[in-house]
């Protein structure tokens, strides 16, 4: 029995560098100047602005070749221990045959995810007279549970001619590719869809603090000789349980450290969390775990490598981050993704996507529901697109949690399932204030079903570079727009609407505690908005419901002082505090 099938899809993002997202050129040469072998200008792992804890699938692209042959590649995969890795290409056809007519060229993408080239390590055989390219493309290392719709559009051109036929289409031509995303949903998970929604949607550049502020210590300084060894304080001393900070020092090599221990659910966990990326001369820096800790076992810390060094263990609960959607700051950039799509048959990357309108939306009765829509700038297939039936399930994914940097994922392909619980309807509080006044303060209790919609058009950008995808994507003017569906019950927000007054709305969205004083998993918005629209509805016959539209406006001093801008969202969630990094 065949083992593709849609109920084992997946879908992992990545976010990208903000100043080279989407593919990434990092060699061309002509196939007789590769020769006996080639280095690329630059390695998989040093694309600028790229992530330390990520490797790129590479896209081979040969044009111009007047004989068949093949492209080989040999690096080292994205792992500490950089294991030797090899991949070769089909066969690629003569450019111009009927098997490979486009001119854009051979392409192929690679199932193997790369750290960096061997030396010599791009290799051809045959291809004479061609031309090869090789694109870096980031690995997606967050699994996303969603569903999940895209299509690879080419237009098609079909000039209208007098040349004595009375056929329509004598000369159909190719324009250029739009992918178009029609639809990313998701329930909301509070830490899951903070990978991407604050630095897609918002800004990429929010601040960032702990809960504590200052990590928890639960094993001071310890020598790595004399590991293993227990924790002096436990994280649930503090919290229901807490995320696993390693700061490593002093080594001169690069290892792991693994944690074992208790959930918040009374589970036995362990953990491996790799100290020192690919490469590294040794394991120093800080890192995190992707799970959370309520006690660690006795003798519960150990480790392997990181010669001559010295770890510190500490932990936090919540991590919070700000986004305000303003001119400056975080609000000036948003951030692309790149998304890989397991179908259950086939696998496709997605390369410098980014979204154009998303929509959160909820009821009392019913799920909360975070739905995205955009484009990219490619679609391509993983691998050999002659394999029949497809087998892309066995395609490689980033090791463990990369965020996390942590070897021990418990998911399909060494994703990590993420491990928070999707947000119903009925977990949210509105609240309305004054613009004088303080968000949060003043509950808003009539609120039915309600809908934000954030529309942050972005145009995308083709030049004229023999290359039919596009190169940039260009931000327009952004809009929010809240919908709340209301028991109407008195005319004072009407009055709102009649007088055309702004005021300061809040949405709360409260997600599991984690202890420590009554703490919560949340995220907050804070919208300083006008009511555009109020429509009474009593078609019902049993109650009288309202419709109210507010449209969000740019407020000087709107979130505290100096803290301008339309919203800001707040969230707390446990996540590794270098997730996008």
């Amino acid at each position: 029995m065949s083992n593709t099938a849609a109920v084992l899809g997946r879908i992992g993002v990545q976010l990208e560098s903000l100043t080279n997202p989407g593919e990434v050129l990092i060699f061309s040469g002509t196939v007789a100047s590769i020769g006996a072998g080639a280095n690329p200008t630059i390695q998989p792992d040093a694309v600028s602005g790229s992530s330390v804890y990520t490797g790129s699938r590479l896209l081979i692209v040969v044009s111009g070749n007047s004989a068949t042959g093949t492209v080989s590649l040999a690096g080292k995969d994205f792992s500490q221990a950089q294991n030797a890795i090899t991949e070769t290409t089909p066969t690629i056809p003569i450019a111009g045959s009927p098997s490979n007519p486009l001119n854009t060229g051979y392409e192929y993408v690679t199932t193997n995810i790369f750290s960096v080239f061997s030396n010599n390590g791009i290799t051809v055989s045959g291809l004479t007279g061609g031309t090869v390219k090789i694109y870096a493309i980031e690995g997606a290392r967050s699994l996303q549970p969603a569903m999940f719709d895209a299509e690879e559009k080419i237009a098609m051109y079909s000039p209208q001619e007098q040349r004595g036929l009375v056929s329509r289409n004598s000369n159909i031509q190719r324009l250029n590719k739009v992918v178009d995303i029609a639809k990313l949903e998701q329930d909301l998970y509070p830490d899951t869809c903070a990978w991407w929604f604050g630095r897609c949607v918002v800004g990429s550049n929010p601040t960032q603090v702990t809960l504590p502020a200052t990590p928890t210590v639960l094993l001071n300084t310890t020598a790595v000789s004399s590991l293993p060894t227990s924790a002096t304080t436990q994280p649930n001393s503090v919290a229901l349980a807490e995320i696993i900070q390693v700061i490593v020092t002093g080594s001169s090599a690069v290892g792991t450290v693994t944690i074992a221990g208790i959930n918040w659910f009374g589970q036995a966990i362990i953990e491996t969390i790799q100290c020192g990326v690919p490469g590294a001369a040794n394991g120093n820096g800080t890192y995190y775990s992707m799970q959370a800790f309520a006690t660690i076992n006795g003798s519960g810390i150990s480790a392997t490598g990181l010669t001559g060094g010295s770890v510190k263990i500490s932990g936090y609960y919540l991590l919070q981050e700000t986004y305000t959607a303003s001119s400056a700051g975080a609000g000036d950039t948003l951030q692309s993704v790149a998304l890989e799509w397991y179908t259950g048959a086939d696998a496709v990357v997605l390369p410098y996507t980014y979204f154009t309108e998303v929509t959160l939306e909820g009821s009392a009765e019913k799920e909360m529901k975070l739905t995205a829509k955009g484009g990219a700038q490619d679609m391509l297939t993983i691998g050999s697109r002659l394999t029949t039936p497809q087998a892309a399930s066995t395609y490689v994914t980033q090791i463990g949690s990369p965020g996390a940097f942590s070897s021990t994922g418990s998911g399909a392909g060494g994703v990590w399932e993420p491990y928070d619980f999707g947000i119903s309807g009925w977990q949210v509080q509105w609240y309305i204030d004054a613009l004088s006044g303080t968000p949060g303060t003043t509950a808003y209790n009539s609120v039915v079903d309600w809908k934000v919609t954030f529309k942050i058009p972005q145009k995308p950008s083709y030049t004229s570079i023999n290359w039919n995808r596009l190169q940039k994507v260009y931000r327009q003017q952004r809009e929010t727009e809240i919908e709340l569906t209301v028991d109407f019950i008195d005319v004072i927000q009407y009055e709102q609407f009649r007088q055309n007054i702004k005021q300061l709305l809040q949405l709360l969205i409260q997600g599991p505690p984690v202890g420590a004083g009554g703490a919560y998993k949340n995220w907050t918005f804070n919208f300083a908005a006008r009511l555009t629209e109020a429509k009474r509805d009593a078609s019902k016959m049993d109650r009288v419901e309202a419709k109210f539209k507010f449209v969000c406006e740019y407020t000087l001093n709107a979130f505290g002082a100096g803290v301008h801008g339309e919203y800001q969202l707040i969230t707390q969630m446990q996540l590794p505090a270098n997730y996008a990094a």
